[in-house]
């Protein structure tokens, strides 16, 4: 995930800086250093640790002017300003499917791997307007989920 960003903020003129943490104490520190450097925008990528914190990361992670991409729609639903990614439902089944074909009597290391197939784009249009971003409307129009 790291080179997919990387790369077209290359070549977009954009630097990237990834910040790694392990605990909700890194996630709340690391975010009050982030939010001192006023980046142009911060992409939260997906973890166990992230999901689990939920409403209290986009508490955290909401800076003023500063749009925050999140990588679970809930955390939309939960007040940040956007996601973009795999619905976690189609996660699911297709883990339920691997679940099923293992306990048939699939070898696990003989199961393919799978990326995900879809992308689901969501926006919180609350959350745009309190931060004074504007979004166009040919990107509201193709967003999976606009919630007012």
């Amino acid at each position: 995930m790291r080179e997919d960003l990387r790369q077209p903020a290359k070549t977009s003129g954009l630097r990237v800086e990834i910040v790694e943490v392990s605990t909700p104490g890194d996630v709340a520190q690391a975010l009050v250093a982030i939010g001192r450097g006023r980046p142009a925008a911060l992409v939260v990528l997906p973890g166990s640790m992230i999901f689990a914190m939920g409403g209290e990361l986009v508490r955290l992670a909401e800076v003023p002017g500063v749009p925050v991409i999140y990588p679970f729609e809930e955390m939309v639903e939960a007040g940040g300003l956007m996601s973009y990614a795999s619905p976690l439902v189609e996660s699911y089944r297709r883990a339920a499917y691997f679940v099923d074909r293992i306990l048939k009597g699939a070898k696990p290391g003989e199961l393919p791997i799978e990326r995900p197939t879809r992308l689901s784009l969501a926006i919180n249009m609350t959350r745009a307007k309190a931060q004074g971003i504007r979004f166009p409307q040919d990107v509201l129009l193709r967003a999976d989920r606009v919630i007012e």
